[in-house]
């Protein structure tokens, strides 16, 4: 019963925190609205992969290592450069379809492109173990999780598929308003996909460097 509970609880907890935007979602909506499901699912995998790795490193208790290695200051800086890169290669790559004539549509790509890119924007946040450690601490104080292993990996495993639902979901929304006016809109303003890579790219940048001693 505990088993369950807890990965009812990770099920729902990932569900909602992965909601709010962020680069994961920017990604989606990049994928999504060029007609790339495939490659948005696999984004959506990524991300939903980083949740669960953080979420049961921090119920292992072993966050405190991943603080130490994500919470570097250069490995963070890499981080933030390479959501400015992303953000970037957006904007050009948009700039290069309008100058060029309409195409067909192209392929879906390899597996490992979306799907290693989904899961390194889902932990290009430099707060994210924090989050996660906050997140748990306090189901834990309202007795919402158990503390054996089996209960600890239910939750992260709950999180990752709540995380991926809310994403699939996002990627259906996209798909089904390709034809509405909102979908139009959407495709043609792609570009704002890669200009918020590129501020999240710099809000995190901001906050690495104002957090050096």
């Amino acid at each position: 019963m505990g088993v369950l509970l807890s990965a009812l609880v990770g099920l729902v907890t990932g569900f909602v925190v992965c909601i709010p935007p962020g680069p994961i979602n920017v990604a989606i909506l990049r994928e999504a609205t060029r007609g790339r499901v495939r490659a948005a699912l696999l984004c959506a995998a990524g991300g939903a992969a980083a949740d669960t790795a953080i979420s049961l490193a921090v119920r292992a208790g072993v966050h405190w290592l991943l603080e130490s290695v994500l919470g570097n200051v250069w490995v963070r800086f890499c981080f933030s450069v390479l959501l400015i890169g992303l953000g970037l290669g957006i904007i050009t790559a948009d700039r290069r379809r309008r100058r060029a004539p309409e195409e067909a549509p192209q392929g879906q790509g390899t597996v490992h492109g979306p799907l290693l890119g989904g899961f390194l924007s889902g932990i290009a946040n430099p707060g994210l173990v924090g989050n996660w450690a906050l997140i748990v601490a306090l189901l834990v104080s309202h007795r919402l999780l158990a503390g054996g292993v089996a209960e600890s990996a239910a939750f992260a495993f709950g999180v990752g598929a709540g995380g991926f639902l809310w994403y699939a979901l996002l990627v259906w929304l996209l798909h089904a308003l390709r034809d509405h006016p909102v979908g139009r809109w959407l495709r043609e303003s792609v570009v704002l996909a890669g200009v918020l890579l590129v501020l999240f790219g710099l809000y995190f940048t901001a906050k690495t460097w104002m957090a050096v001693p």
